[in-house]
């Protein structure tokens, strides 16, 4: 059974921390990307993801 390691960053602009992590040689997996949370009423975020230096998936979150 893998273990999975996640995190979240609430985030005042995701573009930023991205290319922050990008310089750092931290590879990308998911680009920034505007998303609609299926909810009611519908919840605009921005998000990307990324992995750490333990492997572990770095999600970076921005309410819009």
């Amino acid at each position: 059974n893998p273990h999975i390691q996640t995190a979240q960053v609430d985030a005042d602009n995701v573009d930023e921390l991205v290319e922050k992590v990008r310089a750092e040689g931290y590879p990308i997996k998911i680009e920034p990307a505007d998303v609609v949370i299926g909810s009611t009423p519908p919840y605009p975020v921005r998000i990307a993801f990324c992995y750490g230096a333990a492997g572990e998936e770095v999600e970076f979150f921005c309410e819009k």
